[in-house]
């Protein structure tokens, strides 16, 4: 009976101890308690977390903590530790915006076993050259770099490169009401690679909150080429009596392209540098100028030749691939994208018609057949916002 008294008295003091211990944190924890076990594990520090995405990005930031201790790269090693506090951060902003009632526990939880998990990754030797400039967010000091898990909802992108014509052909046919074998043409031409430049704007739409996970994104832009000749056809003795010649050529002007994609993560730089694949499609607004004119070999010396001209607006469709590289720090301190791609837009043909200024049967007829334009083109841009 002693026993039995014994052993329900200490039955009583643990739970008055363990409820003692407990109200402070249900006092400002009105969730539950019990949140599960973790069942994501991160293979290169061996801890376990709650969501994939968190112990994916500890072993992408340890696998460069890593190589940076092996070849004694300060400023790496420091950038890493630095997106390992940014990773806390976003961490714990995740569990402050979720509905559900388990998440925000098993969020915080996994914000706590950041620092511990990557304590398990080498070390930087002692020995190492002291170059890194870039703040520590594990270690303190100064506000912690810019991660790309940070970069912003909206980038603003440079770009310049060139456009192709790919399979330009050209026609033009003279047409005489009057006379003898009154239709005559002449087939060919040439396409010219020219320079493009402009500017975009892209907003970002993660499908979670880590950068190193898929994304769709929407892009509008401006680009022009300033007028520049991307085709040519010469043709020579059109028209039995008129006998013209000269050239049709095309002009590019101004381009706005309208895109939407999505961004897959497919390789790394380094643990902190995805490198993203881009696949997207949409229209471009192509403004491009039609000329024909030219001279006649059987008019008076000195007559007028004829020209036409006619400015082109067309709805392009178009798709494009690309890559796109986030760095944690560019010039000046800030975050800067990299990317490059390939866009091709398909674009309609167009005719035009021009009147002889001596011969008022004789009529020619300048016809460019639908084409494909290939854009390729590096940019830089700078995100802003979170």
């Amino acid at each position: 009976m002693r026993r039995a008294l014994l052993s329900a008295a200490r039955l009583a003091g643990l739970g008055l101890l363990a409820t003692a211990e407990l109200a402070p944190a249900a006092a400002q924890w009105n969730g539950p308690l019990w949140v599960g076990v973790p069942q994501h594990l991160s293979t290169e520090t061996g801890a376990g977390f709650f969501f994939a995405a968190d112990a994916q990005a500890v072993d992408r930031i340890a696998r460069t903590m890593a190589d940076a201790a092996a070849r004694c790269d300060r400023t790496q090693y420091e950038q890493a530790q630095a997106s390992a506090g940014t990773l806390k951060a976003n961490i714990e902003a995740e569990a402050q915006r979720t509905t559900n009632q388990y998440e925000p526990l098993q969020y915080r939880k996994d914000a706590q076993a950041v620092g511990p998990a990557l304590e398990k990754v080498p070390r930087l030797p002692a020995g190492c050259t002291p170059t890194g400039t870039v703040p520590s967010a594990v270690t303190g000091g100064a506000a912690p770099l810019k991660d790309y898990a940070e970069f912003g909802l909206v980038q603003v992108y440079a770009v310049g490169g060139v456009l192709a014509r790919i399979g330009a052909v050209g026609n033009v046919t003279g047409v005489d009401v009057a006379g003898p074998g009154s239709v005559v043409g002449s087939t060919g031409g040439t396409g010219t690679t020219v320079g493009m430049a402009g500017g975009r704007v892209r907003a970002e739409l993660p499908f979670a909150r880590e950068s190193g996970t898929p994304s769709a994104f929407f892009e509008a832009g401006v680009q022009s080429s300033f007028g520049s000749q991307s085709f040519i056809q010469t043709f020579g003795q059109i028209g039995p009596r008129a006998q013209g010649y000269g050239s049709s050529t095309v002009t590019e002007n101004l381009q706005i392209p309208l895109l939407a994609g999505i961004s897959l993560p497919f390789t790394e730089i380094t643990g902190v540098n995805p490198v993203y694949l881009e696949l997207y499609g949409g229209i471009t607004l192509d403004s491009w100028t039609q000329t024909l004119q030219g001279a006649e070999w059987g008019a008076p010396a000195g007559g007028p030749g004829f020209f036409s001209q006619a400015q082109r607006f067309t709805v392009d469709p178009t798709a494009g691939a690309g890559v796109r590289v986030p760095l944690s720090v560019g010039a000046g301190g800030f975050p800067l994208i990299l990317r490059a791609g390939a866009e091709f837009q398909f674009r309609p043909g167009g005719v035009v018609l021009a009147q002889s200024g001596q011969f008022g049967s004789q009529a020619y007829w300048g016809t460019v057949n639908p084409t494909v334009n290939g854009l390729f083109f590096a940019g830089v841009g700078i995100p802003f916002g979170k």
